[in-house]
């Protein structure tokens, strides 16, 4: 019943996007559009709306406005990768204004969730300072996190902190070469490189 009545939202925004006020109706708060009556769908479905008006997939116009009012909408539903979705939409000022702390806040709630691109995002945050004082050691946390919800990407930033002693209290290349490889079993390439060059290090 619910996947009947997804596809049938999803055969409406395509017959309306080219519709110059579409958008507009979605947005009015009292609007009753099919569309924007979420409380028959279950917030993955909601969150899956919103990522498809987000890459414009599966026949869907890309709309970053759209996006973030169905992201918004699942996160409230504590979605976890719908946070993610916020966090990525405030960062690059797509569909909304950009706000690095709104963006802070809401990897935070992904992270929370145990979301793990999220996770990873607020990782990088603290990595690079953005919105919160820089803090290599709490990084080096939420990238552990990240690496046991597997991210592959985080095994990798894993490894980099070990190799240069960043983040951790010493520097150590074997504990970093085991984070390359990890890495490498998750398919991320620029940890093969980093684990040759390791590995062919002279003593």
């Amino acid at each position: 019943m619910q996947r009947t009545y997804v596809m049938l939202v999803l055969l409406l925004c395509s017959l309306l996007s080219h519709n110059r006020g579409f958008a507009q109706s979605l947005e009015c708060e009292d609007s009753t559009n099919v569309v924007i009556d979420t409380k028959n769908m279950t917030a993955e479905e909601v969150y899956s709306l919103g990522a498809m008006f987000h890459d414009g997939s599966n026949g869907m116009p890309r709309n970053f406005l759209l996006a973030a009012k169905f992201y918004r909408l699942a996160a409230e539903r504590k979605h976890g990768l719908a946070c993610t979705g916020l966090a990525v939409l405030y960062e690059r000022g797509d569909g909304v204004l950009l706000d690095y702390d709104k963006a802070f806040y809401w990897a935070e709630k992904a992270a929370d969730l145990k979301e793990v691109y999220g996770t990873t995002l607020l990782g990088h945050y603290y990595a690079q300072g953005k919105s919160v004082q820089q803090n290599y050691k709490k990084a080096y946390e939420l990238y552990l996190k990240a690496a046991e919800l597997g991210s592959g990407s985080a095994m990798l930033l894993l490894g980099t902190f070990w190799e240069n002693g960043v983040g951790v209290p010493y520097q150590d290349t074997e504990v970093a070469k085991y984070w390359y490889r990890k890495a490498v079993e998750k398919g991320e390439k620029s940890a093969v490189e980093a684990l040759e060059n390791l590995e062919n290090l002279k003593e």
